[in-house]
């Protein structure tokens, strides 16, 4: 007697718990991305099934019964479409000839490269849902599995905790991403700022080592030029110089001339006076070729001078030739008052 009692008493309890579990139609997985395979979905759809039946939340209906039934569906309606059971004319009928309480709708959509399971829980009695998760996945075949498995917990109350904690998994796996995305966002800038740096130098030298060959060119090829313009300009000095001398002395002569004349008109003996007017004849002739020699070697000294500093100022063709050679530019700031000597390659 006890037996009987005690197990009425374990089919009361058993048929209590699961009169409290709803009863579940799980759909077919609907691919609106068009990117996975018939055989991915399906595998999808059995595992979505199986972890759903195994959470101990609902009362999965039997895939072969479902099966069976859409069959019987399509006969009775006599529509093609309803192969494809993925909307509510279809779904909810299917559901309803199950005896389900809330069927199960699944979508994968695809957004930039970035795919999503969405599913929804429809109560068949209200034809509203109840309840809903999303879970996104790389378009893989695992990713598909991980995704199945988040939704499921998601859906199931037993594994709230769970979900909580895979949720923070996710969250701190996405910070780390974004840590590591400007790590090598920042790397990536560092990088290209370090290589812009060494272009810069590299390119600073090849204008400094171009400078510097084109002042050793432009100082070979200017060498007989500015040797002839100093020889020119040095020797003008001179013989501006001797001219300016004898000038000079001329005018020392014409002293000497005028002291001789004045001892001449005062001489007191014919001897006298003869030597006095030899002198004097003398000093006007030294005076006159004096002054003479004098102009001659001014103007001659003007004329170097004036050749130095043209020769000095005036690039040579060889000079002229090492400037085109490296394309030389002088350009003048009247602003900044500066001046540039640019190189230009």
């Amino acid at each position: 007697m006890r037996k009987i009692l005690t197990v009425l008493f374990l089919l009361c309890v058993s048929f209590s718990i699961h009169a409290d579990k709803p009863k579940l139609a799980v759909m077919s997985i609907e691919d609106q991305s068009g990117k996975l395979t018939e055989k991915v979905l399906n595998s999808a759809s059995t595992l979505l099934r199986m972890h759903l039946a195994s959470s101990g939340e609902f009362i999965v209906i039997d895939e072969s019964r479902q099966n069976k039934m859409l069959e019987d569906i399509i006969k009775e309606k006599k529509k093609e479409s309803y192969k494809m059971c993925y909307d509510n004319k279809c779904q909810i009928p299917l559901g309803q000839a199950l005896s389900a309480d809330t069927i199960l709708r699944s979508t994968v959509t695809e957004l930039g490269g970035v795919f999503s399971l969405g599913v929804e829980l429809v109560d068949l009695a209200k034809e509203a849902v109840t309840k809903a998760a999303n879970a996104e996945f790389d378009g893989t075949e695992q990713g598909v599995g991980e995704a199945v498995k988040k939704i499921v917990n998601e859906l199931t109350v037993k594994n709230a905790e769970e979900t909580k904690k895979l949720r923070e998994i996710e969250e701190q796996k996405k910070k780390q991403e974004q840590l590591e995305k400007e790590k090598k966002e920042k790397a990536e800038r560092e990088l290209k700022l370090k290589k812009e740096k060494e272009e810069q130098l590299a390119k600073k030298k090849l204008e400094e080592a171009r400078m510097l060959a084109y002042k050793k060119e432009l100082k070979e090829a200017g060498s007989t030029r500015r040797a002839l313009a100093l020889t020119s300009f040095l020797s003008g000095l001179a013989f501006t110089g001797t001219g300016i001398g004898m000038f000079a002395y001329s005018a020392q002569l014409n002293d000497k001339w005028s002291e001789s004349y004045d001892l001449y008109l005062g001489a007191k003996t014919e001897e006298d006076a003869v030597s006095y007017r030899n002198d004097v004849e003398e000093y006007r002739d030294k005076e006159k070729i004096t002054k003479i020699l004098g102009g001659i070697f001014t103007g001659l000294g003007a004329g170097l001078l004036i050749t130095g500093i043209i020769t000095w100022s005036v690039d040579s063709s060889k000079e002229k030739a090492v400037k085109k050679k490296y394309n030389i530019s002088f350009s003048v700031d009247p602003f900044s008052k500066t001046a540039m000597l640019t190189l230009n390659y």
